[in-house]
């Protein structure tokens, strides 16, 4: 509501149940006596300005093998030591409280570490996760206009299109 009264654009697009985002809304209000919504306006219109050519390469594979890796590379973490690694920063007090903790795999250990998960689960939930949040990168992505995609497989031709582009600049 104190949000609503001071930048309404921001308090509707903000979920009312994200805490963090509302405290910073009116963090950035009380210490500059602007609105948040007021300074991503001005970064988009400087944005625009500054760049008016850019070369934006994206890499891609197919999302089955993305798959594939994602979960070998929950069991790489396994197998190189991430639980002794999380206990140690527990030990640490570094907990659910600090928001790096509550990031993949981290929340997924501490989880595990708790007794609320059996090894099975954490590594399944751990996988799911970090699938869903690869698949939610390729929607942000996508939404990128001028994006160059370009198959992890195909890599060798990146230095054409760089060498291209400043060509053609």
């Amino acid at each position: 509501d104190e949000l609503m009264l001071i930048d309404c654009y921001s308090a509707k697009r903000i979920h009312v149940n994200d805490t963090h985002r509302l405290v910073r809304a009116l963090e950035i209000y009380k210490g500059t006596g602007k609105a948040w919504s007021q300074f991503l306006e001005e970064h988009k219109q400087s944005r625009e300005l500054r760049f008016t050519k850019i070369l934006t390469i994206g890499l891609t594979c197919d999302r089955q093998l993305l798959y594939e890796r994602i979960e070998l590379r929950s069991n790489i973490m396994m197998a190189n030591g991430f639980e002794q690694e999380v206990k140690d920063l527990l030990k640490r007090g570094y907990g659910l409280q600090h928001k790096s903790m509550r990031s993949i795999g981290y929340s997924h250990m501490t989880k595990y570490l708790a007794g609320e998960w059996d090894t099975k689960e954490m590594l399944t939930k751990l996988t799911r996760d970090t699938r869903r949040y690869a698949k939610r990168q390729y929607t942000w992505f996508g939404k990128i206009k001028d994006i160059e995609w370009v198959e992890k497989t195909d890599v060798a031709r990146i230095p054409g299109m760089v060498d291209a582009f400043f060509h053609t600049t």
